[in-house]
């Protein structure tokens, strides 16, 4: 009797203490319930569509969904594809992140927000960094590539029948935006002639570099420097569309 009384004594006072830790956690900043209909075996997900807030204030409420042909991306669009038509097509904004950071997670809001005044949003990084903030540098470091990607895989889009996005996207619109890192990104790809536009938050180009973006230098714990993209001033030579 007495070891079942210990016992139970032990096993209140795990209880408490889980408790306890449970009431001094930090409240969930995305809350909600999600609901599945999934038909491929084990639960598989190959297709995601989210809806953070109200969707944005334009006429088109926005959806942020992933594709597994394009599964390094997030795509923030109009949630009904069906209003767009040959005369009212999606312009393209292709759009980094600063910290060269691999995800949209601090500026989702704004990125539903274009979505939703009929435009389609490319950001690079896959939906689950733009839910989570998952940053680890030695492996969420996005570079100008991943924008010219977006560009690719959005002109491949419109142009095949079988894509929800056949012939919804207006690809002789088409803008790079970033903001620091991600805005030297959009100046790195800006002589691409299908780029009409060009925008940069809070960023600019270096006459001589600082050592910190050498992507051969190592910080203390081993992993790599920040990637931004070294572009000289030159470039601005090459620029042939508009610029913000």
């Amino acid at each position: 009797m007495k070891k079942i009384i210990t016992t139970s004594v032990l096993l209140l006072n795990c209880i408490c203490l889980l408790l306890a830790q449970q009431n001094n956690q930090p409240k969930a900043e995305l809350t909600g319930n999600i609901s599945f209909d999934v038909s491929q075996p084990f639960g598989y997900v190959q297709f995601v569509e989210l809806t953070i807030g109200d969707g944005g204030t334009g006429p088109y409420k926005a959806v942020m969904t992933g594709d597994t042909s394009l599964s390094t991306h997030t795509i923030y669009r109009p949630a009904d594809l069906t209003k767009f038509v040959s005369k009212e097509r999606l312009p393209v904004v292709v759009y980094g992140n600063g910290g060269c950071r691999n995800g949209s997670v601090e500026v989702r809001n704004l990125l539903f927000e274009l979505a939703s005044h009929g435009f389609m949003v490319i950001a690079v990084g896959p939906v689950k960094n733009a839910i989570f903030e998952d940053w680890a540098p030695e492996r969420n470091m996005s570079d100008p590539k991943s924008m010219t990607t977006a560009i690719d895989w959005a002109i491949e889009q419109n142009s095949i029948k079988e894509s929800h996005f056949y012939g919804k996207i207006d690809v002789d619109k088409v803008a790079v935006m970033g903001q620091s890192c991600g805005g030297a990104m959009a100046m790195a790809v800006a002589n691409d002639p299908r780029i009409t536009t060009i925008i940069m938050w809070n960023s600019g180009l270096f006459e001589t570099p600082p050592s910190f973006l050498n992507p051969d230098n190592q910080n203390q714990e081993g992993a790599p420097r920040m990637s931004m993209p070294i572009v000289p001033k030159s470039e601005l030579k090459n620029l042939h569309g508009s610029i913000a």
